[in-house]
Parts: structure tokens; C-alpha cells; sequence
């Protein structure tokens, strides 16, 4: 089993350092929520405290889920140097703001949970279906900005199976338990792929490893 608390290798002799991880939570809904919650136990479960996380980015239900996991984290300084993030209206610009600030954190690893977008193997004709194909689109764009800067990215979408416990309700999610147990058991898949690729670019899991098909 994939087990990340060893953190990352660090000089002969010293103490592994710890994985430097970022964690990023899209917007939807009730379900959404839901949907993160299954993710966040994952990685804990991988040893990924995402409490712990060096940087917590979330987008309306996101942002709620985000704020929850660091209520009772120890406090710790700003990844930012202490400088308040800008507020920048939603568009390219901020994305590109998001990416440099990202990758000024010197992260190892960013988990990205985005309840809206799509895994293609879920991809069956559904109502939302061209709508969360858009936002898997916008997805894609992102993380290959945010590799452009040599950080690792996993992405968690919807599968097949969570989609089918989304149905089309993502704001009040009557299937609440569900959704969460199916987003769980797939960020369990999609993170295991990682394997032993926590560690820093350059050593030894960097290069063309396994998460660079972990697309």
C-alpha cells in the first residue's frame, strides 16, 4: 500500500523531510463537499494529512471544506511569506496567479479535487455531461501550467461510479454517504498510482515516473 508519512528522502544520514503538499478543492455544491470529504480521508488514510497541507486553496464549497481541515491544524507560518493574497476577479489572470504562487511554495505533490469536471472513464451520456467535459478542459490547463513549473499534480474527478451517486443533484445530494464512500474508494486508486513519486524533482521518483501518466 502506497504510504506517503515517511515523508520525502533527505541527506545520507538525516531524517526523511516531509512531503510539501498543496491541496486545491473545486466548487460543487453539497455534493461537492461530499465528494472532498471522500478525497481528504484518502489521503489521510495514504498518510497525507491534508490538515497538515502547506497550502489549502478551495472555491466556494471548497473554500468551506478548506477552512474545516484547518480549524483545528497547529498554526504555521504563511507559505507566502506573509503577504495576503490578491483578490483578482475569476479568469485567466487569476489562474495564472494561483500557479506562480503555487509553485513559489516549492510543493512536492498538489492534490487537486474537482467535483465539477469529469474522470473519462465516467464519461456516459448524461445531462451535464458537455458542462463538466468544459471543466475537466479548464482542469487540464491548469495542471499542465502548474507541471510547466516542475510541480506534481493528481487530479481526483468524478468516476463512473460517483457520477451515478451525484445523479444530477449537485446542490442538495440525496445520496450523500454515497457519493462520499465512491469519491473515497477512487482517490484511493488515483493517489496509490503515485507510488513512490512524493519525492523532490530530480530524485530518485523524478523524471518520466508513473504520475506523469497519472493525467
Amino acid at each position: 500500500m502506497t504510504d506517503f508519512s515517511e515523508g520525502r528522502p533527505g541527506p545520507a544520514g538525516a531524517r526523511p523531510a516531509p512531503t510539501r503538499v498543496g491541496l486545491v478543492l473545486g466548487a460543487g455544491g453539497r455534493a461537492g463537499a461530499l465528494f472532498h470529504r471522500g478525497v481528504v480521508r484518502a489521503m489521510a488514510e495514504l498518510g497525507l494529512d491534508p490538515r497538515a497541507a502547506d497550502v489549502i486553496v478551495g472555491t466556494s464549497a471548497g473554500s468551506l471544506v478548506g477552512a474545516s481541515l484547518r480549524r483545528d491544524a497547529p498554526a504555521r507560518p504563511s507559505p507566502f511569506g506573509g503577504q495576503p493574497g490578491r483578490r483578482s476577479r475569476p479568469g485567466r489572470g487569476a489562474v495564472l496567479e494561483l500557479v506562480r504562487r503555487l509553485a513559489d511554495c516549492r510543493l512536492d505533490l498538489v492534490v487537486v479535487s474537482s467535483p465539477m469536471s469529469i474522470d473519462l472513464q465516467g464519461a456516459r451520456p448524461r445531462a451535464d455531461l458537455v458542462v463538466r467535459l468544459r471543466f475537466r478542459q479548464f482542469l487540464r490547463s491548469e495542471v499542465w501550467a502548474l507541471r510547466q513549473h516542475g510541480l506534481r499534480v493528481v487530479t481526483v474527478e468524478p468516476d463512473r461510479a460517483t457520477l451515478h451517486a451525484i445523479g444530477g443533484r449537485m446542490l442538495d445530494a440525496p445520496r450523500g454517504a454515497q457519493i462520499e464512500q465512491c469519491a473515497h474508494a477512487h482517490a484511493r486508486l488515483r493517489l496509490a498510482r503515485l507510488g513512490g513519486t512524493a519525492g523532490p524533482a530530480g530524485g530518485p521518483a523524478s523524471g518520466q515516473d508513473r504520475l506523469g501518466r497519472n493525467r
